[in-house]
């Protein structure tokens, strides 16, 4: 049995154990909230790219969510077929499970290569919003990540107000109310408590917190 085992399909089966639940797992998240969904960890790239860039409104978001959605699960439905051929020992030494391979691999190639192109215009950075009175430092190892300077470069006090909204509005439904740039003692940077905000007159850092104040943090 193990010689009807060749190298690729063995390689393709390895490919297919990563892509299935990842893929299904991204997929899903969004099918639970398009937008959320959208700018989680996985599809970050793209939903920056088509926030910064593109500019789409809120239902052309929706609808591209969607879209890269059933992309994704279109993907994993051919490794799943791919999966299951390989089980026949037929199919594995005629190679009739090398179509359904060749198909999920190019389709997944074109959204990788394609988020990859787009993580490259808009930096690709993960937004994570910290509990209240939490410094960046600490949220990010909450999600075993470190700080990112792009949580100043780009929604605090080196970035701008429109940034800040924009990541504000990904991170939360509904959308917060946004007040602008104000003083707050403290480089909090972009932020959300009562209302959502920009500190603006210190610089934006890694270890300064508010009371009852959450942080926008990049991490890494």
């Amino acid at each position: 049995m193990a010689s009807n085992w060749r190298l690729s399909t063995f390689s393709g089966v390895l490919v297919a154990c990563y892509f299935v639940p990842a893929w299904a797992t991204a997929a899903w998240r969004i099918v639970e909230s398009p937008v959320h969904g959208l700018f989680d960890r996985p599809n970050v790239a793209v939903a920056m790219f088509i926030s910064d860039y593109l500019q789409f409104p809120p239902m052309a978001t929706v609808r591209f969510a969607w879209l890269l959605a059933i992309m994704k699960l279109t993907v994993v439905a051919f490794f799943l077929v791919f999966a299951a051929l390989t089980a026949r020992a037929t199919a594995r030494r005629s190679g009739a499970c090398d179509e359904a391979l060749s198909v999920a691999l190019s389709i997944g190639s074109v959204i990788t290569f394609a988020s990859m192109m787009f993580a490259a215009q808009v930096g690709g950075f993960c937004w994570f919003l910290g509990a209240s009175g939490e410094a960046c430092d600490t949220a990010c190892g909450t999600q075993g990540r470190v700080y990112d300077s792009a949580t100043a470069s780009y929604a605090g006090t080196g970035g701008s107000a429109a940034n800040c909204q924009t990541v504000l509005n990904a991170l939360l439904e509904p959308d917060p109310t946004f007040f602008g740039d104000g003083a707050c003692g403290a480089g909090l940077g972009c932020f959300v408590g009562t209302l959502a905000g920009r500190c603006t007159d210190i610089p934006t850092n890694a270890n300064d917190s508010g009371t009852n104040i959450r942080r926008v943090c990049a991490c890494q």
